[in-house]
């Protein structure tokens, strides 16, 4: 989302541990080489490929948490969150550890090595989530010095060391280009860093079943240098790439949300005080479900209004006509199918979303919050498709809330689709007035949680 210049500030050039490796045999979509330059503070990757795909270059920024594409042939550049890839690694063990238990519950559990052990899990996605089973892996030294790790027969992974040393800050820089290049178990990983050198050869199994294949990856060079920051305060940060085109929705709604996020959407966002004379005037119209509506819109866009007070915002300010308010709302027949649709979504989604449906939109003026609420039941009911088609409309109809775009990215999360999921999260913080939003503290929780439970990946 920054500008370049805001994440090249004050990283011009830097000491840096220049490693090269090629990788056998050469296949499709694998890099025939890979490089990377650990700096103080980031992993610069390029991957160079065989025939015509031109080279990948990823800058890993543990400084910003991000990983920055850059497409050094058009000086542009991709910048995404670094805790998407980890995140989703987390769910998708959580996948797997269910597979392994429904198999092995239907007696499967001993015909194929994938199925006994989360070993080759582990080994694909890179981490061992504290859920997960302990695994039986015979180590053994090499000859070398290295370690080689055997599972159900095969190769779990083996290294020979070289004889350059690294830091423990560089190693620490090597490990990362590791966990995010190459498909090792994490004990490998580990047994790595704790030799202390840079590995002349790497071996493993990578694929799935009887489809492993062994590749290899052979040390050409490693060299200490002064090199440059990868990223020139020139390029320009762009959101899609023809490389990782994004998934409806959002690829559609992005040009709206783009606009809100630089405050010209409809010339900015709604005020708050625009909020207190709307709310105030419906309430003395007695036009009480517009003012439940948007009492509930204020909360999630300023973190104010009756809500708020219910919810315990401390960002509040007044909460003394709270309970008049919330008298008001329950003389209303519409307001309050709404209010009992709530308390029905957990047991009958389908009631919810149709009681909802009774509720009369004429003369609404954000009739989409009712859209919100049955997109987030479908979301927790796993209607995926119908929850992003609905959660869609609330963005449309106010994208300056935060919350609509954290809901959206939970579908994605739901979805398998961690860069949409992340992007989304992106978003929400660079809207205007983010830091009275209570999304924002939600998502700074999530990341928290992840560089708690897996601290290596950052």
């Amino acid at each position: 989302m920054a500008p370049a210049a805001d994440v090249v500030a004050g990283r011009t050039t830097a000491a840096v541990v220049r490693v090269v490796y090629d990788i056998t045999p050469v296949a499709k979509d694998i890099p025939s080489q890979i490089s990377a330059d650990i700096g103080p503070d980031y992993v610069f990757v390029r991957r160079v490929f065989g025939g015509s795909k031109p080279p990948q270059t990823d800058l890993y920024d543990y400084r910003l948490r991000r990983v920055i594409s850059i497409d050094e042939a058009h000086h542009t550049f991709v910048n995404r969150s670094l805790y998407a890839m980890v995140d989703f690694r987390y769910v998708e063990s959580f996948n797997r550890r269910g597979l392994r238990g429904m198999l092995g519950a239907a007696g499967l559990g001993k015909s194929g090595t994938d199925i006994s052990s989360p070993y080759w899990d582990q080994q694909e996605l890179g981490i061992v989530s504290p859920e997960d089973a302990s695994v039986s892996a015979d180590r053994k030294a090499t000859p070398g010095g290295g370690v080689q790790f055997t599972v159900d027969g095969l190769n779990g992974g083996r290294f020979e060391p070289s004889a350059q040393s690294l830091s423990p800050v560089e190693m620490q820089g090597f490990t990362h280009f590791l966990r995010e290049n190459a498909t090792l178990h994490p004990l490998l990983v580990s047994a790595i860093a704790a030799g202390g050198k840079i590995p002349s050869e790497i071996s493993l199994l990578v694929g799935h079943f009887s489809d492993r294949k062994a590749q290899t990856w052979h040390l050409v060079s490693a060299e200490r240098l002064s090199a440059s920051f990868p990223l020139s305060p020139d390029d320009t940060p762009v959101i899609i790439d023809d490389v990782n085109p994004l998934a409806e929705p959002l690829r559609s709604l992005l040009p709206t949300m783009m606009e809100a996020v630089a405050s010209r959407y409809n010339g900015g966002p709604r005020s708050i005080a625009d909020y207190r004379a709307a709310l105030a005037k419906a309430f003395a119209d007695g036009h009480i479900l517009q003012h439940f509506l948007l009492d509930n819109e204020f909360q999630l866009q300023y973190g104010l209004g009756s809500m708020a007070c219910l919810n315990g915002n401390p960002r509040h300010d007044d909460c003394s006509q709270q309970q008049d308010i919330v008298a008001k709302w329950k003389t209303d027949p519409s307001t309050m199918v709404l209010i009992e649709a709530f308390g029905l979504e957990q047991r009958d989604p389908k009631a919810a979303i149709e009681k909802r449906g009774s509720v009369p939109r004429d003369g609404l003026s954000n009739a989409y919050m009712i859209d919100l609420w049955n997109g987030d039941t479908m979301l927790q009911h796993g209607n995926l498709d119908g929850a992003a088609t609905e959660i869609a409309k609330a963005i449309r109809g106010n994208p300056y809330v935060g919350g609509f775009y954290k809901d959206l990215g939970d579908v994605f999360g739901r979805s398998f689709e961690p860069v949409e999921e992340w992007l989304c999260y992106d978003l929400a913080r660079a809207l205007p007035g983010a830091g009275d939003m209570l999304v924002v503290d939600g998502i700074g929780k999530k990341e928290k949680y992840l560089e708690a439970k897996f601290p290596e990946f950052f």
